[in-house]
């Protein structure tokens, strides 16, 4: 370990430019206790104030059971966050700062693991999974791909037997993409934390995740700890933030209809989510209502597809009548496949059929493919009808 340490340190270009000062060691700057007698593993432990948020009682959206394909319908919620020595992955890459956060009671524990040299790494992992029982369920954003996975590695290069993969997961990254979707552009926590949760960090203790790396090599050099304190605190933000964007995410997941209406967008994304996860019920209880709103169209074209999915022909039929007179080409496509398919109206058919044909030609979104098919369709239609 210690030979893997010097090569990373060979490799690592650090961009930190300082005059290299006292020796200042974790524990006179931060609270916390080291676990080990080599002093290689410093724990710092404290409690969070989030009351407001627990008030929402920790539960798990059915919504959110369903994406994530959880296993377990009890379980202990675990925030977890690394810090590592390269932002990448890959084998040379390991965790120098595991933080956990969990409810106990009515407070909210965070556990931060800190390496204070490489060669603590088994150790610190062997500690680490006394954290987590059976019904663990791991809420992370982007741990699916990144956190997890690397611990995992972690485990099996270091010779450890846990199955850290196979617990269940929640990654806060891809739901929030499917929430938020076409009102965000940027995805990454911190902008989350602005646009939805309406919160700014400490500048002068936040550190840019980029110079972690660089800074915590510099530790490593000259043990002065002076920006550890720094990298503490931005682990704790996003493991506090980890658990302020979940229930977010329930709230907006179990908000009434009333109070959403002027959010026509969050409702139509939670719409898509549903039928995505085949909750065709619910899906359609949101869609209904957008009909009407500015995501009518939008709505009636998704509605419409799931009135066909349950044979409801006749609803789904009022709906691309309405679509059609819009000049919408994939009501018309429709309209024509239930005149031809299953009303056996040919003479309809085709007339929908070109109806599509003179829209498209006008230069409605051309596309060859659909337009050969329509093409297609109007020929067997012809032939039907012996004209």
């Amino acid at each position: 370990m210690k030979e893997l340490e010097n090569i990373l340190k060979k490799m690592m270009i650090n961009p930190v430019k300082r005059d290299i000062i006292n020796r200042i060691e974790i524990h006179t700057l931060i609270d916390g206790e080291y676990i080990d007698s080599a002093k290689n593993i410093f724990l710092r432990k404290c409690k969070i104030d989030l009351t407001p948020y627990k008030a929402n009682k920790i539960s798990i959206h059915p919504l959110l059971q369903k994406y994530c394909k959880l296993k377990k319908s009890e379980s202990k919620l675990i925030f977890i966050d690394t810090e590592t020595t390269g932002l990448l992955g890959g084998t040379g890459t390991i965790p120098f700062l595991i933080g956990l956060g969990y409810f106990q009671n009515s407070a909210f524990i965070i556990k931060q693991y800190f390496l204070t040299e490489l060669n603590g790494e088994k150790l610190m992992l062997n500690k680490l999974i006394k954290n987590f029982p059976q019904n663990t369920t791991f809420v992370s954003f982007n741990g699916k791909s990144f956190d997890i996975s690397l611990l995992q590695s972690r485990f099996i290069l270091n010779e450890i037997s846990f199955p850290i993969k196979t617990f269940d997961q929640i990654d806060l990254l891809h739901i929030s993409r499917r929430i938020w979707k076409n009102r965000l552009s940027d995805f990454s926590l911190k902008s989350l934390e602005k646009n939805v949760l309406e919160i700014v960090r400490n500048d002068e203790l936040e550190i840019p995740g980029s110079e972690i790396p660089a800074e915590y090599f510099y530790y490593l050099d000259t043990k002065n700890a002076s920006m550890i304190k720094n990298i503490l605190y931005h682990n704790e933000q996003d493991i506090v933030n980890l658990a302020k964007l979940f229930f977010k995410v329930n709230e907006i997941l179990n908000y009434d209809f009333h109070s959403m209406q002027n959010n026509q967008i969050d409702i139509f994304n939670i719409a898509k989510f549903y039928e995505d996860c085949n909750l065709i019920d619910k899906a359609q209880i949101y869609y209904g209502k957008l009909l009407k709103s500015d995501y009518d169209q939008k709505a009636t074209k998704q509605l419409s597809f799931i009135f066909k999915r349950k044979n409801n022909w006749g609803k789904a039929i009022k709906l691309w009548e309405i679509a059609a007179l819009r000049d919408e080409i994939y009501a018309m496509i429709e309209l024509a496949k239930w005149e031809e398919h299953k009303n056996d109206d040919f003479n309809k058919a085709l007339i929908w059929t070109e109806k599509a044909i003179e829209i498209y030609s006008k230069g409605y979104d051309f596309q060859l493919k659909q337009m050969t098919e329509l093409s297609c369709r109007k020929e067997r239609l012809i032939k039907k009808l012996n004209i």
